[in-house]
């Protein structure tokens, strides 16, 4: 967590970022569009994003879980895991 203004996604598309409880409740949960970067011949080398979602203060003990998913697969980041999962 960090203390800065929020900033948003522009527009919906085909990728989710959601953060959830130990019990599963959710706490955020956005859909986007991810820029990407275009390098060497035209290669698409991947895309990038950052936002800073608006969070209450309680959430920095209650944030268990973050997954993002979207075409290609997805991440999930977990207090509970050592690392991250993937798929």
């Amino acid at each position: 967590m960090v203390n800065a203004p929020p900033s948003l996604p522009p527009e919906r598309g085909p990728y989710q970022i959601a953060g959830a409880d130990a019990n599963g409740n959710t706490l955020f949960d956005m859909r986007f569009a991810m820029d990407e970067s275009v390098c060497g011949e035209g290669d698409v080398e991947g895309g990038g994003f950052v936002f800073f979602v608006p969070m209450r203060a309680d959430w920095s003990n209650e944030l268990a879980r973050i997954e993002l998913s979207g075409p290609g697969g997805y991440v999930v980041m977990s207090k509970a895991a050592a690392r991250t999962t993937t798929g």
